[in-house]
């Protein structure tokens, strides 16, 4: 009896770590094939690998759809997206650092591009504040044109702004002053979308203007 006993012991802890190898390997063919997907992903783009918080979207995503105003007082839309390439980026006019040196690497950025791409892949700049109050339409016209005088400064409204926050990942919040006033704290992301006006990558800061200009090539091209 002792020997049957220890005969099914034996056959249970040998089924027992089978079936643990079993798992172990299928976790780790799982997480192979997913980080071999990752890196073929980002073999794609090599440009967009030299940041750990740059990242290229796996197809293009549609936003939801939106209104918000530009420094000329015009309505600018999804639509406005569509038929050329697209950089997004959220701040504020008094924005002490963050804000004027995305602008100013973005327009060194177009700078440079212009020199290397023809016209019609020259992607438009667009900021949209995060401080509507402090930032109505002819600050935000001031504040844009003294970088480039094509980038376009937009208003929206708090169900606009939350809309992105729930699409792009934007964060944003006042943050009170001791003297009444505030200060706005947002994410500091630059958002490209292709010609079809969908979102296809994101770009951290810092975003240094050759970078800018490498992943930049990378992704027009291969999206040819």
């Amino acid at each position: 009896m002792n020997n049957v006993h220890s005969h099914e012991r034996m056959s249970r802890t040998i089924i027992t770590t089978v079936t643990i190898v079993v798992l172990i390997g299928l976790g780790v063919y799982f997480h192979t094939k997913q980080a071999l997907a990752n890196s073929t992903t980002m073999s794609a783009m090599p440009a967009m690998s030299q940041s750990k918080k740059d990242y290229l979207l796996p197809s293009p995503k549609t936003i939801t759809a939106f209104t918000v105003t530009d420094d000329k007082g015009q309505i600018f839309s999804n639509n406005n997206l569509k038929g050329h390439w697209t950089f997004l980026f959220f701040g504020f006019t008094h924005c002490p650092g963050v804000c004027p040196t995305t602008l100013a690497n973005l327009n060194g950025m177009t700078k440079q591009l212009k020199k290397l791409l023809p016209s019609q892949s020259i992607p438009q700049v667009i900021m949209i504040t995060v401080d509507p109050q402090k930032d109505p339409t002819a600050v935000m016209h001031n504040y844009v044109k003294n970088f480039n005088a094509d980038f376009i400064g937009a208003t929206a409204d708090s169900n606009t702004l939350n809309n992105f926050s729930k699409d792009l990942g934007l964060v944003y919040q006042k943050i009170p002053q001791a003297n009444g006033d505030y200060m706005m704290d947002h994410s500091a992301e630059l958002y490209l979308f292709n010609p079809d006006g969908k979102w296809v990558a994101t770009f951290g800061y810092p975003t240094e203007v050759n970078h800018l200009v490498k992943s930049y090539q990378n992704i027009v091209e291969s999206a040819h």
